[in-house]
């Protein structure tokens, strides 16, 4: 009698597992995309965040919830436009204008009204075809364009490796809101949680008030581009190295980052006199990142490719 009992419980206990895993399996992800639709020249990672934070993240209000999803665009289709650095400056001058239009209530001006609460654009499609490029392309928010410049710095933001003071107390970052900051039972400090934040610059240029921001996007991460970093050790010691070794950017001659066009109206640029944090020439961006290519020796090659050999 006990024999069958013990088979009956051990019986009971593999279906609830196999029930379990069945529904697990079955559970869809919370985020749209999968790794079919990732545009990238690597192999796609599905990880915790795919799997949990949805495109609007932990947003607070629609502004931030729009702007979210706008960081999470991986749908951006066509032939890429490229773009020189001055074009930046173009979309935020046309940028500036808009804004100014809606302030002040002008008339016959395109205008880019703001969320009361959180201050970010209440209709991102008013960010679209906003501007043009120096060769007369029309751009704005959702252009997929590639861009090539140098890397001045590139990091993880807000994880647990980065470190800000609070009344000179150090803080370890805890992740953003478009990556679905305090989401229970998620480890929004992860660097698996967060975005790689590049700042790119003209050829020789070393003032980062002057550059220009790509960033590479948690979601579907391909292994090799949680290498696209140069951070070391931080104000604690702790070294994200040993979960990610970076590069050293000063080996190559240029990258080239293919990816959409974002506005993100949360910060501000430099301004005579003043800079920013972080600091910047304009708040466009491209985000997410769909291709990372890198010029070694006058030669193009993924990025993928090229840290095989580092």
């Amino acid at each position: 009698m006990l024999l069958q009992t013990g088979r009956s419980y051990r019986t009971l206990s593999f279906v609830l597992f196999c029930l379990a895993v069945t529904a697990l399996a079955q559970t869809p992800n919370k985020f749209p995309y999968g790794e079919k639709d990732m545009q990238f020249n690597a192999k796609p990672v599905e990880r915790d965040i795919d799997r949990k934070c949805v495109p609007e993240g932990t947003g607070s209000d629609e502004g931030q919830r729009a702007q979210n999803r706008s960081k999470n665009r991986f749908d951006a289709q066509g032939t890429p436009i490229p773009i020189l650095i001055s074009d930046f400056d173009s979309l935020e001058k046309a940028t500036v204008r808009a804004r100014n239009c809606w302030a002040k209530h002008l008339a016959n001006c395109k205008m880019i009204e703001l969320n009361k609460v959180s201050g970010l654009p209440a209709n991102r499609d008013q960010l679209k075809d906003i501007a043009k490029t120096a060769s007369g392309q029309t751009i704005g928010e959702g252009t997929l364009v590639v861009f090539e410049a140098q890397v001045l710095d590139s990091h993880y933001s807000n994880t647990k490796y980065n470190i800000y003071f609070n009344n000179h107390a150090p803080s370890p970052g805890d992740g953003e809101s478009v990556n679905c900051k305090k989401l229970p039972g998620f480890d929004s400090s992860a660097i698996d949680s967060n975005d790689i934040h590049i700042v790119l610059v003209a050829p020789g240029v070393t003032d980062d008030c002057m550059s220009v921001t790509a960033e590479i996007s948690p979601h579907f991460r391909p292994a090799s581009w949680r290498r696209f970093h140069d951070m070391g050790v931080n104000q604690l010691g702790q070294d994200v190295n040993s979960e990610a070794k970076g590069v050293d950017f000063k080996k190559l001659q240029l990258v080239r980052i293919t990816g959409p066009l974002f506005y993100d109206a949360s910060h501000e640029p430099c301004s005579p006199g003043k800079r920013s944090s972080p600091a910047r020439r304009s708040l466009w961006e491209i985000h997410p990142a769909y291709k990372l290519e890198v010029k070694s020796k006058g030669q193009w090659m993924s990025f993928d490719d090229w840290a095989k050999t580092q």
